[in-house]
């Protein structure tokens, strides 16, 4: 399935006869859009026509919330990304994902993905206490404790505009932090169900439909 920006529609009408419609058309631009539909395959591809293809290493084809997803074991499986500036994002970012859980569902560090940097640029996971959590600039900022439960799929949204980080799951507010800071650039790949080396901190369950993008 190719994928596409997504646009978001906005329309205002008066209250009077014979006022217009104002419309106006928002697109949210994908770096790279990762469907996980290949179902037997050593590469994840990226469908956002930008080449930032995956390379798949312990992690298995399972079905996914919209047609295939990659499961993860929480030991030794990812997926990783070549080092490429196109993935770098240095003052605002979005990461959209949907995830299913086999296991310790906020009861322990689960990370979804980062970027390797020195400092790490950015990186999306839940904590231990149930909080999604994005890394930038050198530190994680988390959002509100929720309560989550193992074979669900929730759909986990980090978006920084600039001024502050905001948090979403399912489409329901899930916590904000201010911030104006910038970040830095990346220096190695972006692993997607695991952290960097040393700091894996590895994903168990499945994970679909990945895009992140400025």
């Amino acid at each position: 399935m190719q994928s596409s920006p997504q646009v978001k529609l906005s329309i205002a009408v008066g209250g009077a006869r014979g006022k217009t419609f104002q419309i106006k058309l928002e697109s949210a631009t994908e770096a790279a859009a990762w469907t996980f539909d290949e179902g037997s395959s050593t590469v994840a591809a990226d469908r956002s026509g930008n080449g930032h293809d995956g390379t798949v290493s312990g992690a298995v084809w399972d079905s996914g919330y919209n047609g295939g997803a990659l499961a993860f074991d929480g030991s030794a499986s990812g997926v990783t990304v070549s080092d490429v500036s196109g993935l770098d994002f240095d003052s605002t970012i979005r990461i959209d994902v949907r995830v299913n859980f086999a296991a310790d569902a906020g009861t322990r560090i689960q990370k979804i993905v980062e970027m390797q940097g020195a400092p790490v640029p950015y990186g999306l996971r839940v904590s231990a206490s149930g909080k999604l959590g994005l890394f930038w600039n050198g530190s994680w900022h988390e959002g509100d404790a929720l309560s989550w439960n193992s074979n669900q799929w929730y759909r986990l949204q980090a978006v920084h505009d600039g001024s502050a980080i905001r948090f979403y799951r399912d489409g329901v507010a899930a916590g904000s932090v201010a911030n104006t800071a910038l970040t830095g650039t990346g220096s190695g790949p972006l692993y997607i169900g695991r952290g960097i080396a040393g700091y894996e901190r590895w994903f168990e369950g499945r994970i679909d439909d990945l895009i992140v993008g400025p």
